[in-house]
């Protein structure tokens, strides 16, 4: 979620957080900024159920809001990548009819006194956080957890790298192709998933596409080859270098469909619930391959693991 209204974090944290807790608070230089939110509902979600929240760098604003306040209160767990960290109020001033001018007037401080913002979201010289990244702040119930900016999450999940081969198919929408070729063949996504060897028919598909593959570091490895051609291009020893390298960039790129099989099964897959069941079919079939998402039934469906996350230091 890249942000929202305070507002609306403050009612989504009014379900789940008991009445009287504080939330949060802004400080700024005029007492006017400085303001206490306190929970003045009734939860509608009991105590006892499991939450996780998922979070990544695109979290900003609102959604850092409910994050921290669920971390800080241990009310759930947070899983994925620490969030963006933007935690400014800004308030707009009229100029004239024309224009306006917007200045940061407080900071959005959660429950456990840690600071949303994250020092270098503007230019450095003009906002500093007093407060270190490795400044430890402690939860209700007594966890630790760091500062500096953003909220890291009690359980980090990678983004997976996307491989050239399957950037390349996504790019020229083989993938999409493939699937609407076989559709007829494949009226529903059973058959698709019973179909042993749908791999090997779009490796096969593949074979007769043109692919423009390039590997990390390639094209900056031939733009060195051809520097270096120009200063010596009779040295044996640069040429049997650039020889080793042609040769196993050459091995690299034809095992990129077993290296990047999974993520190739993936838009396969994915472009085939498209076609067969619409957007709800593709969302439906990503959601059961998304990391963050099977992480968090994991832990929602281990009462020891979801228990154990709350006597753990979110250091990360």
């Amino acid at each position: 979620n890249p942000g929202g209204l305070l507002a609306s974090a403050i009612d989504i944290l009014e379900f789940i957080i008991p009445k009287g807790e504080k939330l949060l608070s802004t400080k700024g230089r005029n007492k006017e900024s400085n303001r206490q939110f306190i929970s003045k509902k009734m939860p509608i979600l009991d105590e006892n159920i499991k939450i996780a929240v998922l979070i990544n760098e695109g979290s900003a604003s609102a959604s850092e809001i409910v994050s921290g306040v669920v971390q800080d209160l241990d009310r759930g767990i947070i899983i994925g990548k620490r969030s963006f960290g933007k935690g400014l109020v800004q308030t707009v001033f009229g100029i004239d009819r024309k224009r306006s001018l917007k200045i940061t007037t407080a900071k959005y401080y959660i429950p456990s006194g840690r600071l949303i913002q994250k020092p270098d979201y503007l230019n450095k010289d003009v906002i500093v956080s007093k407060v270190d990244a490795d400044t430890l702040f402690t939860t209700k119930t007594g966890r630790r957890v760091k500062g500096g900016g953003g909220i890291s999450p009690d359980f980090v999940i990678e983004d997976t790298k996307v491989g050239p081969l399957t950037r390349e198919c996504w790019r020229k929408s083989y993938f999409f192709s493939f699937a609407r070729d076989n559709k007829m063949k494949y009226p529903t996504m059973d058959d698709v998933l019973n179909e042993e060897n749908m791999m090997q028919l779009f490796s096969d598909y593949l074979s007769g596409k043109e692919l423009d593959i390039k590997l990390d570091g390639q094209i900056q490895f031939e733009e060195s080859v051809e520097k270096l051609k120009k200063y010596d291009d009779k040295n044996a020893k640069l040429n049997y270098a650039f020889k080793s390298i042609e040769e196993f960039i050459q091995d690299e790129t034809e095992s990129l469909f077993d290296t990047e099989y999974s993520d190739l099964e993936n838009g396969v897959y994915s472009n085939f619930a498209q076609i067969l069941e619409g957007n709800k079919g593709r969302i439906r079939y990503n959601i059961q391959q998304d990391d963050f998402i099977n992480k968090a039934n994991e832990l929602l469906h281990n009462h020891i693991a979801y228990t154990e996350a709350f006597q753990t230091v979110s250091d990360n």
